[in-house]
């Protein structure tokens, strides 16, 4: 592991970890429910300086990316639509 990085409380963690020569960011993302578009910005803005490294990014963005039925069969139609805007 070459360095962990908080880059929002509780929300936001990166990892950048060295394989065979290649330094790749691992990041992990919890968005809460509320349709609140801050946590994209903050991962956007940390993803453009440092945008020489590569990235794989994963975690629970709390939305889905398309509104079908069998994408949200336990939610609703319309949750955090901002949250997909800004994902798609």
């Amino acid at each position: 592991m070459e360095q962990v990085t908080d880059i929002l409380s509780g929300r936001i963690l990166s990892c950048e970890i060295k394989f065979e020569n290649i330094i790749v960011t691992i990041v992990t993302i919890y968005v809460s429910n509320k349709d609140d578009i801050h946590i994209f910005e903050k991962l956007d803005t940390y993803i453009l300086e440092h945008n020489d490294q590569t990235f794989i990014i994963g975690g629970d963005f709390n939305t889905t990316l398309n509104c079908t039925i069998i994408d949200t069969q336990n939610g609703r139609l319309d949750t955090n639509e901002k949250h997909r805007i800004k994902i798609n």
